[in-house]
């Protein structure tokens, strides 16, 4: 089995929960949610939520903010937001330290009330390739669902649609995306936009 695999991102204000199938090894190697640069998951939810920051690659830096150092303090706006969020930072630093990327990408998800986390906690795959998961394990999304208030879940792609159908029994919430991976090549970024926008608001 290959174990990998991210923390969910949620809390109890979280209305719409988006599920992928499981992180790609560039994800694993960045640290973080859709981390391969031509997946088209963060710019397809900048451009829904005209966020210009989150679709640049010049956030893209590799920053480092300590969470305990004082200047941490200082690069957040909002103290409240950052006590609130502290917890989920924690699970995604390396040695007490946060990128800001990933950062930024955790308070921009919950500020939008989304949730986000994958369907397999641990499979046998090759390479990145969904069409080749077997012998997975599900993650288990009831911590999710039994603290936050979830009106609509969203699954990334057929693989994630597959796995979620069967750990949440046909929920009626369950609906399915169009994948974000460069793999789904024949969807457009604009037609992406356009499903994801469209489904998506009916929620939030």
């Amino acid at each position: 089995m290959i174990k990998r695999g991210f923390a969910p991102i949620f809390d109890k204000n979280s209305k719409i929960l988006i599920l992928g199938s499981m992180p790609s090894i560039a994800s694993i190697k960045f640290g973080f949610y859709y981390g391969h640069k031509n997946n088209r998951f963060w710019k397809t939810l900048a451009a829904i939520f005209d966020d210009k920051l989150l679709g640049s690659r010049n956030l893209e830096q590799i920053m480092i903010l300590d969470l305990q150092s004082t200047e941490f303090s200082a690069q957040q706006n909002f103290k409240q937001t950052e006590s609130k969020n502290s917890e989920i930072y924690a699970k995604f630093a390396i040695n007490g330290k946060i990128n800001v990327h990933i950062k930024y990408k955790i308070d921009f998800l919950l500020r939008e009330k989304i949730a986000l986390y994958d369907t397999v906690k641990s499979a046998d795959i090759k390479g990145s390739a969904d069409a080749s998961i077997k012998n997975y394990r599900a993650n288990d999304l009831d911590e999710i669902l039994e603290i936050a208030d979830i009106k609509a879940i969203f699954a990334n792609g057929k693989k994630s649609y597959e796995v979620a159908k069967k750990v949440l029994n046909n929920d009626k919430r369950l609906m399915l995306l169009n994948s974000t991976s460069s793999a789904n090549a024949r969807v457009s970024l604009d037609d992406l936009i356009n499903e994801w926008s469209q489904k998506i608001f009916k929620f939030l």
